[in-house]
């Protein structure tokens, strides 16, 4: 089996994870990321936030490299297997609806944080919490960067999401789906199926959004940001392409994705 640099700490218990593409495709993902920050050491004493955690590797890793990590995730089986297994001890993996408005220095779900003794203690919701701990940071809301993958076209109110992760910092990482189009007002909405054997087996529909990487980037012109597109070959993996060619097709395959850096 290939083994990859930046393919994280898979445990035996994600089988859905562990010898399928994930792990290569968080390989070329971090990669492309640590190269247009210029090293793994920029990562030393940052605070980051992880929207959509999944299960955790991507913060495992980049915890390892000395960033001060906070994640989140919408799916409560998630929360509790990245809390479990790859939260960095004493960090939080904060139960985050994203289809609603959100502020994380008002926190209204719980919070699951993992202890030196690797138990995990649930935490009820709060006004006002330290994320990251104060000791680290004097703002405890605003990260040096947001990590913002594969998770903006599962939400039909992504503008607003988009909006709420920007107020916590001057620095996004933004990768996703898209829609072949160069419409700047192309966002068809779909309905998503959640099979039953994926990830911790969690079936069930959600709405979601396709929206061309014209639309994407309009929005951020309105949210008064600079970015850069990555439309780059390295970034390919398995059905993931992101180098593809736009065709104006309207159509959004699986794996037809976009990647930026963003700054405010």
């Amino acid at each position: 089996m290939t083994t990859f640099k930046y393919g994280g700490n898979v445990l035996p218990v994600d089988g859905f994870f562990k010898g399928g593409h994930y792990e290569g495709w968080r390989h070329t993902r971090i990669t492309k990321l640590v190269s247009l920050l210029g090293g793994e050491e920029w990562f030393k004493g940052k605070t980051v936030l992880e929207l959509a955690c999944g299960f955790g590797h991507t913060s495992e890793l980049i915890s390892e490299w000395g960033a001060i990590v906070t994640l989140t995730e919408g799916r409560k089986p998630h929360v509790v297997h990245a809390a479990r297994h790859h939260a960095p001890v004493g960090r939080p993996v904060i139960v985050l609806n994203q289809e609603f408005p959100w502020n994380l220095a008002h926190v209204t779900d719980e919070t699951h944080v993992r202890q030196p003794s690797n138990e995990v203690v649930v935490e009820p919701p709060t006004a006002a919490r330290p994320f990251p701990d104060q000791s680290a940071k004097p703002n405890p809301v605003k990260f040096d960067l947001v990590i913002h993958w594969g998770i903006l076209y599962h939400l039909t109110n992504w503008q607003q999401d988009l909006a709420s992760a920007l107020r916590h910092t001057n620095l996004l990482c933004l990768e996703s789906e898209v829609g072949d189009s160069e419409d700047p007002t192309h966002d068809p909405k779909v309905r998503e199926g959640w099979p039953g054997d994926s990830a911790l087996g969690e079936e069930g529909d959600s709405d979601g959004s396709r929206p061309s990487a014209a639309h994407v980037e309009k929005i951020l012109d309105d949210l008064g940001c600079t970015y850069t597109r990555y439309d780059d070959a390295d970034l390919n993996f398995h059905y993931h392409k992101y180098d593809w060619k736009a065709n104006n097709t309207g159509l959004a395959p699986a794996g037809q994705r976009r990647f930026w850096l963003v700054r405010k």
